[in-house]
């Protein structure tokens, strides 16, 4: 089913019986929308605009499976996933290069929806794209249900400010195009992020 919410968003959801619009027999469900994003550069302060296809909703579900412990529930998931994210991003990525996008744009809620969306996409913020590095390997030994409920419900102890550490959403970018591909690979970026990283300590 595809649904055009307004003109500049749509929608798409799989329903695992036909007519059952209830969140108990949707399998999948995408929304998105354009966006022209303007704003100031992180890295230099100056005005910074991007034409971008914006990620709002993104949802695989198996309403009949079971969480396992191979398999374990993540924070804000009811049920299992069916394991076709990269696929359906390529996808995605397709989609917004053929209609001329500078940038694909995520702003993930939780701690491991970032991680999912990695290695494509990276934090705009070179310092949320540092500190998020520091943040997952201090978490490294821990499988990703277990690291995110562990950051969701506020078990992580940020060692740089002594206090709980506190996730809060920010744009992940994946660029299409050289001027936004550049950015990310820019000198500057790189000493940001990287001084985020060394400066950045946590703990459980």
């Amino acid at each position: 089913m595809i649904r055009s919410i307004d003109p500049y968003r749509q929608s798409v959801r799989i329903l695992a019986h036909p007519g059952e619009e209830t969140e108990d027999n949707i399998l999948c469900e995408l929304r998105v929308f354009d966006s022209h994003l303007n704003g100031l550069c992180p890295l230099t302060g100056d005005p910074f605009e991007v034409d971008a296809l914006v990620i709002d909703w993104l949802t695989f579900q198996n309403p009949k499976a079971e969480f396992t412990p191979d398999k374990q529930q993540l924070p804000g998931q009811k049920y299992p996933g069916l394991g076709i994210m990269r696929i359906s991003m390529k996808v995605i990525i397709d989609l917004a290069k053929q209609i001329g996008k500078e940038a694909v744009v995520n702003i993930p809620e939780y701690y491991h929806n970032a991680v999912l969306y990695e290695p494509e996409f990276r934090f705009f913020s070179a310092f949320v794209e540092g500190r998020f590095q520091a943040l997952q390997k201090a978490l490294s030994h821990l499988s990703l249900a277990e690291a995110s409920h562990a950051v969701h419900s506020g078990k992580v102890w940020n060692e740089s400010k002594n206090e709980p550490f506190i996730w809060r959403p920010h744009e992940q970018i994946l660029g299409l195009v050289p001027r936004i591909i550049d950015y990310f690979a820019s000198p500057l970026y790189a000493e940001k992020m990287h001084t985020a990283q060394f400066e950045s300590r946590f703990k459980l």
